[in-house]
């Protein structure tokens, strides 16, 4: 078994996704079979891909939903079943994500391998002693510095950078770093929940609360209890889910979908955002009183562009991870550090992760990461930054050419949010069609 053959939960009961199956098996990982409608949670691995489109499957799958939560599981459903309320709530509480079939299975592949990211870093918690933000350049330093300034205080902090720099990190290192430490460290991603359900996530709900609640359900905030509850992706929610959390940070109390009783929360507000709050305050899409109320200390992680000395050691320390001996070859070394990654850390994450599954004895090349080494002589530019940025202005225009100027399609790609993908376009004044 190669160096990325990794355990994932396969559970379906129809033959839609076999080609995904055999994709999986062609990259590395080893599948736990099973029925949805006969699952065996004690066997379940701590990620998975879940297919759950009828009402059986749903109902056999509702009593799993703390099973579910502790792991990182990604729904497949349809649009047909999405429409429904009750099914609409089960993938907001207990899926990492979902994905609608058809759709594609590369897609899929990536996205579990984020899940699987996600996963080994919850179960190897970080402590004072294992920072999870590694460089040695200075805004890497400063960004640790602040982050341990951070954790002594109960004041909300709010964490701002482009998608991939390492946002849940550092809440994490936050959590891990304070006096709470050993209490529930919750993270909800706000893009990925219903704005109908937003409430009933994080409030929980009475029985009956509405249709389809069958039963009361406790909600994120009081699953963190004294500890943290981090916001990720702040920035993606709706007019009426600002001004439900705006309520709900100024008293720090709240009442449940359909009850009468007064809860109140002791828990550390830390949110995250890879869109330009200010400029969304600006703009009107984002509230102003709100932005306030969180913006008490506030963190930018920087890109890793602007960190780029720092490319081996992150990689070396991803590899590390990895069983087996890995290494990388001279032209890899070259290639990683010639390329601008967009898609910042987690790019390059998945970039080694890659080449270790397609790597045979263990030595990755330059082919193996998907990178082209720099040429020999490369054209002298007047500086180091001048060369970076003309580098990722030539990958961001072939980009686009293979996406036939599709913007969602192309950052997708890159593995950027489309806000930083527009940002970028605008910054080397490149047009969205050739």
């Amino acid at each position: 078994m190669n160096a990325l053959a990794r355990e994932t939960l396969f559970a379906r009961d129809s033959q839609t996704l076999t080609p995904l199956a055999r994709q999986l098996q062609q990259h590395g990982w080893h599948l736990v079979l099973q029925s949805v409608t006969r699952l065996q949670p004690d066997q379940w691995p701590p990620v998975g891909l879940v297919e759950i489109r009828t009402h059986e499957q749903r109902k056999k799958l509702e009593p799993l939903l703390p099973v579910l939560r502790q792991g990182h599981y990604l729904a497949v459903t349809d649009t047909d079943s999405m429409r429904c309320r009750q099914m609409q709530q089960l993938v907001a509480s207990g899926f990492h994500d979902y994905f609608t079939w058809p759709c594609d299975p590369a897609r899929l592949t990536t996205a579990l391998g984020h899940a699987l990211g996600m996963s080994a870093l919850r179960s190897d918690r970080p402590t004072r002693e294992q920072p999870m933000l590694l460089g040695d350049a200075y805004p890497m330093v400063q960004a640790r510095h602040r982050i341990h300034r951070f954790a002594q205080s109960d004041l909300p902090v709010l964490l701002q950078g482009e998608s991939g720099t390492g946002k849940e990190c550092a809440a994490r290192m936050i959590h891990q770093s304070s006096p709470r430490h050993d209490a529930p460290f919750v993270a909800v991603n706000c893009a990925a929940i219903p704005d109908t359900l937003f409430a009933a996530e994080l409030f929980g709900h009475e029985k009956g609360a509405f249709t389809g609640a069958s039963q009361a359900r406790r909600g994120r905030i009081h699953d963190a209890g004294h500890g943290s509850l981090f916001l990720d992706e702040i920035g993606d929610m709706d007019a009426a889910s600002q001004a439900t959390l705006l309520r709900f940070l100024e008293s720090g109390s709240y009442t449940p979908l359909g009850g009468s009783r007064e809860c109140h929360s002791r828990a550390r507000i830390i949110c995250a955002s890879n869109r330009p709050l200010a400029r969304d305050v600006e703009e009107g899409r984002f509230r102003l009183d709100l932005f306030h109320r969180i913006n008490v200390l506030s963190l930018s992680l920087p890109p890793l562009r602007d960190h780029p000395d720092d490319v081996l050691t992150l990689s070396e320390s991803f590899l590390s991870q990895l069983p087996g001996p890995l290494r990388l070859s001279n032209d890899a070394r070259a290639a990683l550090q010639h390329h601008p990654f967009p898609g910042n850390v987690r790019e390059l994450r998945n970039c080694l992760w890659r080449a270790a599954a397609l790597s045979d004895d263990g030595l990755l090349t330059a082919a193996h990461l998907g990178l082209t080494a720099p040429p020999t002589s490369p054209h002298l530019c007047s500086t180091l930054r001048e060369f970076r940025e003309q580098q990722e202005k030539q990958h961001l225009r072939h980009c686009l050419h293979h996406c036939q100027g599709d913007v969602q399609t192309a950052a997708r790609l890159l593995g950027i949010s489309r806000s930083s993908l527009y940002r970028m376009l605008d910054k080397y004044q490149l047009p969205t069609h050739d």
